[in-house]
Order: C-alpha cells, then structure tokens, then sequence
C-alpha cells in the first residue's frame, strides 16, 4: 500500500465527505487519486479500527471529566445550600432573575418579554430588593444586565446559583406552570393566539401564587443538603 493513499483516504474520511465528491474534486483539479475500492479497503483495514480505539479512549476520558464534575458541582450545591441555611436566608429582598423561550410546532423559536416589567419599574413605596438572584447564563452577564444592574446599585449583591440547578430557583416552576398552560389550556396554532396566551398566563400570576414558588426552595435546600448536593427532584 502506497502511503499517499492512507493519507488521503483518512483525509477523506476526516473530512466527512464520501469519496464520489472527492474523486470529482480530483478530476476536475487533475489530481491523481485511488479507486474507491482502494479507498474502503484502506477504510476497512485501517482507518475504521483505529477511530473505533480512538473513540473508545477518548469515550473514558470523557465520562471521566463528567464524573468529575458532576462530584464538583455537587459539593459546591451543597455548600451554597448549607450558607443559604447557616444564614437563615428568607429570599425575602431578592429579585429572581431567568428566561425561556416557547414555539409553535418546530420551525423556530419566538421569544417574548414583559414591557415596563416589575424588574424595570420598582413603585416608590417597595421596599428595594437586597439581592439579584441569578443563573450562569451568559445573558445574565451581558453589558447590559450589568449596566441595569448598577444603575439599581445591586451589582454586588448577585446571589448566583450553582451550575445546573434550576431546582434551586423558583422561576424554574415558573415556567413549568406557564408552559403546561400553554400547552393544555391555550394549544396555540398562531403567533397571535401564543401571544394572547402568555399575555393571559402573565396578568393572572398574582403575588400570592409567586410567593409560594419562593417558599418551595426552602424545601429543597433542606434536601440537596441530605442528598449530599444531588439534584433534590423538585
């Protein structure tokens, strides 16, 4: 076997395109290629077995970091729920912070927000929130979060929650409630009619019904601390 023909078969497979468009590349280049049956008996013999051991080493390294990292983020899960419990955290002055997105069928997502939110627009006569309470998302870190974030003088008091767990904030439930709405009571066909419905879902979310979103976390932490940091289930 000629060595130009391993390296330019395993080009070939690397690449992802089959060897047919590659040897019409060739042609029209002038470039001298091997037939395709020296192609696949390369592929066969050579190339194949060597990605199969590749894959199954770099499979155990992989598994290994997740393993790793999921023990991690466990111990860092259990120390925030442990300091949230050490200092009898009420989650009385926070403002939680997240986002999601909802569709109609899967052709694309559309996004929507509350204009002139409660997040935007504090009434004189609130009290002001001590904390924002955030995830890792990269939107909560974008210039402008940030800028809004100063502008309200609560840029250092950001409570952020440790990776992966969203059981550890309750807009989380949030979301769960308001797409089972969506989905149940409103089964939109139409842009305007999904509108319609998170309109209606948003208006109705009364204080009472938030403050017991809030006061769900407080059985959760009691149970990420027992659990050792592992996902609580709620």
């Amino acid at each position: 076997m000629h060595s130009g023909d391993l390296l330019i078969s395993a080009a070939v497979l690397l690449s992802g395109n089959n060897f047919q468009k590659i040897q019409l590349l060739a042609n029209i280049l002038k470039m001298p290629l091997g037939s395709s049956t020296t192609f696949h008996k390369i592929l066969r013999a050579y190339l194949i077995p060597v990605v199969d051991v590749f894959w199954v080493q770099h499979q155990a390294e992989i598994l290994m970091n997740i393993k790793e990292n999921i023990h991690k983020n466990k111990l860092v899960r259990q120390d925030w729920c442990l300091n949230a419990l050490d200092k009898k955290e009420t989650f009385q002055n926070v403002i939680f912070t997240d986002e999601t997105s909802v569709e109609i069928g899967s052709d694309g997502r559309l996004f929507f927000h509350k204009p002139n939110s409660a997040l935007q627009c504090h009434p004189a006569k609130r009290p002001k929130p001590k904390h924002s309470y955030k995830d890792n998302d990269s939107k909560h870190t974008s210039k402008s979060t940030n800028k809004w974030m100063e502008e309200n003088d609560i840029m250092n008091n950001v409570m952020e929650t440790p990776a992966s767990s969203p059981d550890l904030n309750p807009i989380e439930n949030v979301w769960s409630t308001f797409k089972n709405y969506l989905e149940t009571v409103v089964k939109p066909k139409k842009k305007a009619e999904l509108i319609a419905g998170i309109r209606k879902f948003w208006l109705n979310l009364s204080a009472t019904a938030c403050g017991k979103y809030i006061d769900h976390i407080h059985r959760v932490i009691p149970n990420v601390v027992l659990d050792e940091g592992a996902p609580s289930g709620f």
